[in-house]
C-alpha cells in the first residue's frame, strides 16, 4: 500500500466540488477503465505549506498503486504505507466519515439518512421546538457517538470515555459537520453527502481489523472523500 500527499491545481476542481474531486483522484489512481475504486482520500488544509501555493488544494490518499503524474498535479509525495499496531496500544485517531442510518421504506427499498438531520427531525417530532433544538454541532456530537459505538469494535478499536457536556461518553472531538449537495453532470441525479470530521483517543482491540479499516476505510461515500482513518501512537 501507498500513502500520498497530492497537491492539485485548484482550477481543475472548481466546477462541481465533490464530483470533480472524485474525478480528479480517479484519474491519478485508476490504471484502466475496468478498474474498481481501491483507494481512499481526504481533502486537507495546506496553508501554503510543503509545496502548496495559496489556493492550492491538497489531499491525503491511501492506495494499492502509487499515483500517476497528471497535468492536474502540482506536487506529489509518495511513501510506502504499512502500519503496524498491537493489541492494547493507545492511539490518536482522526476520521472524516459519512455517518448514515439505513432503513427500509414502505416499498422495501433501503434508504440512507444523515444521522444528524435524522436526530434533529426525531427531536422535533417528539415536540422539541425548533428554536430549542441543540446546534447542529451538538447534535453531531451526540449522533456520531451512538453511530461509532455500534461500529468501532468491528474496526478493531475501543474509543476512550470521558466526562463531557452530556455526562460520561466517548472522548471525541467533532471538528466539523458539513452538508454538501451537488448534481452529477449530463443530467445525473442529485447527490447529498453529509460529513463529520472527528478525532479522539482509542485502544487497539483487534490489530487485524484495524489494519483492514486503515486500508479499506469506514462508512459510505468513500468515492467522495469519506472513510479515510488515520492513526498515530499516543
Amino acid at each position: 500500500m501507498y500513502m500520498s500527499r497530492i497537491v492539485f491545481d485548484p482550477r481543475a476542481l472548481i466546477r462541481n466540488h465533490l464530483y470533480d474531486e472524485h474525478q480528479a483522484l480517479w484519474k491519478v489512481f485508476s490504471d484502466g477503465p475496468e478498474r474498481r475504486r481501491d483507494f481512499l482520500f481526504r481533502r486537507i488544509e495546506t496553508d501554503g505549506a510543503r509545496g502548496a501555493g495559496a489556493g492550492d488544494v491538497a489531499y491525503l490518499a491511501v492506495s494499492k498503486r502509487p499515483p500517476v503524474e497528471s497535468g492536474l498535479i502540482r506536487r506529489v509525495d509518495v511513501k510506502e504505507y504499512a502500519p503496524r499496531v498491537d493489541a492494547g496500544e493507545r492511539v490518536l485517531f482522526s476520521l472524516r466519515v459519512n455517518p448514515v442510518r439505513k432503513i427500509h421504506d414502505e416499498n422495501g427499498r433501503q434508504v440512507r439518512y444523515d444521522i444528524v438531520q435524522d436526530l434533529r427531525m426525531r427531536m422535533m417530532s417528539e415536540g422539541v421546538a425548533k428554536d430549542k433544538l441543540p446546534t447542529r454541532q451538538e447534535l453531531a456530537e451526540e449522533a456520531i457517538e451512538a453511530w461509532l459505538a455500534q461500529r468501532s469494535a468491528g474496526f478493531g478499536f475501543d474509543v476512550e470515555r470521558a466526562e463531557g457536556w452530556r455526562g460520561a461518553g466517548m472522548n471525541l472531538v467533532v471538528e466539523r459537520y458539513e452538508y454538501d449537495t451537488f448534481r452529477k453532470p449530463k443530467g445525473g441525479g442529485r447527490v447529498t453527502v453529509a460529513t463529520v470530521d472527528l478525532r479522539g483517543f482509542a485502544t487497539v482491540t483487534d490489530p487485524e481489523a484495524l489494519t483492514r479499516a486503515l486500508y479499506e476505510g469506514i462508512g459510505p461515500a468513500k468515492a467522495f472523500g469519506c472513510g479515510l482513518l488515520l492513526i498515530r501512537r499516543a
